[in-house]
């Protein structure tokens, strides 16, 4: 009966969202293996999110995606000997960008470098991308390319928001609204509409831009 019990018990999750495992941070729990145990989704703190095996970063076995690794080899011991700024939220993001261009084995590649997006030559070398950069304005600042189709040099790139990026990615719908180009979630948001509603009747009802925004809710559908 008690091999009954403990076997139960170890299907239950033990991480809680929100924990935090060295540059891991756990979201949500994803599945359950038999044999392995509980698998649950984690954010690292360069950004990338990964499926990592419950036990593995409770024993300290995982403690990030796989950037703390590359960080602590040799090339990148000898990348960073000269700046001293290894541990800073700059570092972190540019080391993530080199990753994700560059690895075929980085979790995320296929959306970076398996699509072309390629590091200039220039930010090879941090002391470059840094001094074009600049220190991040706060916490909440990532890298984003101005222009989604083409890659990491100095001027398609700046500092923004979650919001802001998620604003500028390749499935965003511009629009031409009070004068100048946005997104469409950008004129909703002006206009004071919901979103949902507004792409709803522009982009799958084929409205007009002045329906889908002004048009009464009863009205039109």
């Amino acid at each position: 009966m008690a091999e009954k019990i403990s076997s139960t018990r170890r299907r239950h999750p033990k991480v809680e969202a929100g924990q935090r495992y060295g540059r891991l941070v756990a979201l949500s729990f994803v599945r359950h293996e038999k044999g392995k145990g509980p698998y649950w989704l984690f954010r690292c703190d360069c950004g990338t999110e990964r499926i990592v095996m419950e036990a593995s970063v409770k024993s300290g076995n995982t403690k990030s995606c796989g950037c703390l690794s590359l960080e602590l080899s040799s090339i990148r011991g000898k990348a960073t000997a000269t700046h001293g700024r290894s541990k800073t939220p700059e570092h972190i993001s540019w080391l993530s960008m080199i990753q994700r261009c560059n690895w075929k084995d980085h979790p995320r590649f296929s959306e970076w470098g398996g699509r072309g997006i390629t590091v200039c030559e220039r930010w090879r070398k941090f002391e470059n991308f840094y001094a074009d950069m600049g220190d991040k304005p706060s916490p909440k600042h990532s890298i984003d390319r101005i222009d989604n189709s083409k890659g990491y040099f100095p001027e398609n790139c700046k500092w923004s928001t979650n919001k802001e990026q998620a604003r500028n990615r390749r499935s965003s719908v511009i629009v031409e609204f009070q004068g100048r180009e946005m997104c469409l979630k950008e004129a909703a948001e002006l206009a004071g509409v919901p979103y949902t509603r507004t792409w709803k009747r522009y982009v799958e009802y084929g409205w007009t831009l002045d329906q889908a925004l002004n048009a009464p809710r009863g009205t039109w559908q």
